[in-house]
């Protein structure tokens, strides 16, 4: 009789291929099948939290849904349908007069998932190739704007400009005129955000006197009108072939004693980079706002001016601040799909990715810019994470994840598969939406094209990469993370039936303590009645005649169905969750001694004990997997109830547990912990007693 542990789940569900591989330091923290489980960063494994039914989503074709952080404390979760968007906040819908509120888009069902953003503040910028770039503002809580960015001058033209030559010592005041003639333009600037106007039309003037006598007290004097919006006006003047610099002034005048030009300042510009066409993706970087790919430039990318992000304006000669136009010398025409601000500037296409940077001043201007490529593998059109100072994102051929992250031994960046261990999970789908919940799980919640959800425990630092599968009853169309309440929180767009709900997965913790049974919430698409006791629960009719899992003040009641919006309980109850039930599966490696003690795979071997380390856990079964397919696994449940007084709910378990299950002689040994019921179960170690045989 052998007693065999496994402490940690940390490489989570690993692919059919490796299910022998004892070699491997990740098997022995591996699982055969993690199914609505999931991996702690340490290593346990929970069922995953169900999720609260927040409304039916307007749009029933398909639903995009895309983050908007204001701050910590002002979180939103958009909703994306074909021609609008709906605002989703502490799982409610904003309404204004008692409809949900709403702003028009120019986008289409299909172009939903091609939308690239990115956010700065309260503003969030929407790029896609067949429109212009949009930005959606946050005015006030339910004051909110769309509209097309404006890239032209934001200031005007000025106008009104005159010149005229004056003297001291001249008679009348008049200077003798000459054929030297001085040629003026005026454009007006603006301090912050930091713009220019466009040159005025031109005045000039005649000053013999100014231009060949230098007579004291001769000048030439410039008026124009005010231009409202301007902080200060640069004046020019015309020399040896071009405009050069000669002062600013705050106000409507100008003296010129015949100061000389500065050709090395020029005045700005104007330039539009997106006449022949609209850019696909947008980003950030080193306080530019930056643009790249779309159908007439797929490989360029622009660069705004500095600190100043819907101006796209250069001056002659270029400045330190002036926009910057880069295009990508690839070998192979594919558009840029992502744009991601790192350490340097990530860009990504379908079949590289490139390093953007300053070079060695580091500053990224017009005359310093530093374009490499970095690896050969490209993205999909799913949006990357940035996970701490990695880059997540899904490789354009198949449906791998891989990371990127930069590595000083290689100065520069490498890249990592993070799903080899759990291609199983990949082969035959795509990724179609992801999104990385930090706190407290450190989870990437990825959709996959069949309406499975996917998650992966990641923390490179401790050499965390779990993988484990999720299912509902429904398909999961789109995910996002948004903050609330000190935790990152998924929203999800879930289609059930013939309509899609949008839904947010709540928290684990089940009261201060995390000990409460009655907080547990463990059905998907629920809601929870708390007030009174109550036979009656009403409000069900988004699950109108199913059968719905219930809890009721921390005791499970028999399922039944919902018939028109509401359930009869037997008895009453002060706090009631009800909602659609999921099984949490979880099912082990072959059983081995590990490489020092020998093999005992092919070898028959039966369990006939199990210990299981539990955390806050009640419901929980196990058995030994059958190993033929056709018999059905003899389910063992812990006693739980012990010294509860009469009436309270069955207090949750913490420690270790001991099952006798009475297994068969066979050749794999695994065994399956599952949870049918709504209440929470953490597994944190697994201790089989094993007799092994020939």
């Amino acid at each position: 009789m052998s007693t065999l542990y496994q402490p940690s789940f940390a490489a989570g569900e690993l692919a059919p291929g490796l299910h022998y591989r004892s070699d491997l330091a990740k098997w022995r923290a591996g699982a055969k099948r993690l199914v609505n489980f999931f991996v702690h960063p340490q290593g346990g494994i929970s069922n995953r939290a169900g999720t609260q039914y927040t409304g039916t989503a307007k749009a029933t074709a398909a639903v995009r849904l895309i983050p908007f952080t204001f701050n910590v404390d002002q979180t939103y979760a958009l909703e994306f349908g074909a021609g609008y968007i709906r605002f989703i906040s502490g799982g409610a819908y904003l309404t204004v007069a008692g409809a949900p509120l709403e702003v028009a888009t120019p986008y289409a069902a299909g172009e939903l998932f091609a939308l690239k953003y990115v956010q700065s503040n309260d503003v969030l910028t929407i790029t896609h190739p067949a429109h212009a770039p949009q930005t959606l503002r946050r005015l006030g809580v339910t004051t909110w704007d769309f509209g097309p960015v404006d890239f032209g001058a934001q200031l005007g033209q000025v106008t009104g400009l005159t010149a005229t030559a004056q003297s001291d010592s001249v008679p009348g005041g008049t200077p003798t005129p000459s054929m030297r003639g001085f040629r003026y333009a005026v454009a007006a600037a603006r301090r912050s955000p930091p713009d220019y106007g466009p040159l005025s039309a031109d005045a000039t003037c005649s000053n013999y006197d100014l231009g060949y006598n230098g007579t004291n007290g001769t000048r030439n004097t410039l008026h124009w009108d005010t231009l409202p919006g301007a902080s200060f006006y640069n004046v020019y003047r015309f020399y040896q072939g071009g405009w050069g610099f000669i002062g600013a002034t705050e106000d409507q005048t100008f003296v010129d004693t015949n100061a000389l030009p500065d050709l090395a300042d020029g005045p700005v510009e104007a330039n539009d980079p997106f006449v022949d066409g609209w850019p696909a993706t947008v980003g950030y970087y080193q306080q530019r706002q930056v643009f790249g790919g779309g159908t007439a430039t797929p490989q360029t990318l622009n660069f705004s001016r500095s600190a100043n992000f819907t101006s796209f304006d250069t001056a002659n000669p270029l400045q330190p601040d002036d926009a910057i136009t880069a295009t990508l010398a690839s070998r192979e025409s594919n558009s840029i799909r992502h744009l991601i601000a790192l350490q340097d500037l990530i860009v990504l296409t379908a079949s590289a990715a490139w390093s953007v940077s300053g070079g060695d001043s580091g500053v990224l201007t017009a005359a310093s810019i530093l374009v490499k490529p970095q690896v050969f593998v490209g993205a999909s059109d799913v949006p990357p994470l940035t996970v701490n100072f990695d880059l997540l994102y899904v490789q354009a051929k198949g449906a791998a994840v891989r990371g990127l992250a930069y590595n000083n031994v290689a100065n520069g960046y490498v890249g990592q598969d993070l799903s080899v261990l759990s291609a199983h999970l990949f082969t035959g789908y795509t990724i179609v939406d992801w999104a990385w919940c930090a706190e407290p799980h450190k989870v990437v919640w990825a959709v996959r094209s069949d309406g499975v959800l996917l998650g992966f425990t990641f923390l490179r630092e401790q050499e965390v990469y779990a993988w484990h599968r999720h299912e509902t009853d429904g398909q999961f169309l789109s995910v996002c993370s948004v903050s609330e309440d000190g935790e990152d929180v998924l929203y999800c767009a879930v289609r059930r039936g013939g309509a899609i709900t949008v839904e947010r997965m709540r928290s684990r913790r089940i009261g201060p303590q995390g000990t409460n049974p009655a907080e547990a919430w463990f059905v998907d698409c629920g809601l929870q009645y708390r007030g009174a006791p109550a036979t009656t629960i009403s409000g069900l009719g988004h699950l109108e005649g199913r059968t719905v899992a219930i809890l009721a003040d921390g005791n499970v009641v028999t399922p039944r169905a919902v018939a028109g919006g509401t359930i009869t309980l037997d008895r009453p109850a002060s706090i009631v969750t009800v909602g659609l039930p999921f099984t949490a599966l979880a099912e082990t490696l072959p059983l081995d001694l590990g490489q020092q003690g020998g093999t005992i795979i092919g070898k028959r071997k039966r369990v006939s004990q199990v210990r299981l380390a539990v955390e806050n856990t009640r419901g929980l079964e196990v058995a030994i997997s059958p190993e033929r397919a056709e018999r059905e696994p003899q389910w063992r449940e812990f006693k739980e109830r012990r010294f509860e007084a009469w009436g309270a709910p069955t207090a949750l378990l913490t420690g270790t547990e001991e099952l006798n299950v009475a297994g068969e002689w066979d050749h794999y040994g695994s065994m399956l912990i599952r949870q049918t019921r709504p209440l929470p179960c953490t597994v944190l170690g697994i201790m089989p007693e094993v007799e092994v045989g020939s």
